[in-house]
């Protein structure tokens, strides 16, 4: 077993962040709003709401929104862990680049980690932000042009 706190399993690679850094990066009221663009080039978008933060666990509250921010539907809810938050991040070191990089995005330039996860049937490719614990601040699924899924935050708030 691994001595370094951002190794979940034996085998996989080191995560961007402990579940210790996400849960002081992700307090109670912190919201992130997402874009999510579909192969078909069409947009959705939600948030994610920590709520109920705890020492092991926080409630996530889900909501999906229309472009202007007003909610569509209801809310959902769930409990996670913090290390079970950890765990999303953790890919198989044999199928996974980590490289730096600075990344523009609606949130202005972000110094990121770089996650390049190569499972033979399909590329991802995730950027967390160093400075935001938690979720990645963009995604893509496929290379380049042929990009057919992507992701990202385009707000990040503090209640």
């Amino acid at each position: 077993m691994s001595d370094d706190p951002r190794v979940v399993d034996p085998g996989h690679a080191p995560t961007p962040f402990t579940a210790a850094e996400i849960r002081r990066g992700c307090p109670e009221g912190r919201r992130v709003t997402v874009r999510h663009v579909d192969p078909n080039r069409q947009s959705s978008y939600w948030t994610t709401t920590f709520a109920e933060c705890g020492e092991a666990k926080t409630v996530l509250v889900n909501q999906e929104i229309d472009e202007q921010g007003k909610p569509i539907g209801e809310a959902s809810r769930f409990t996670a862990t913090w290390d079970e938050l950890q765990a999303h991040a953790s890919f198989p070191v044999e199928q996974t680049t980590i490289t730096r990089e600075s990344v523009a995005t609606s949130l202005g330039e972000r110094d990121c980690l770089r996650y390049d996860i190569d499972d033979g049937e399909r590329i991802r490719t995730l950027w967390f932000a160093t400075d935001l614990p938690g979720l990645p601040i963009k995604t893509q699924e496929g290379e380049g042009l042929e990009a057919r899924l992507s992701t990202e935050v385009i707000g990040n708030e503090y209640a």
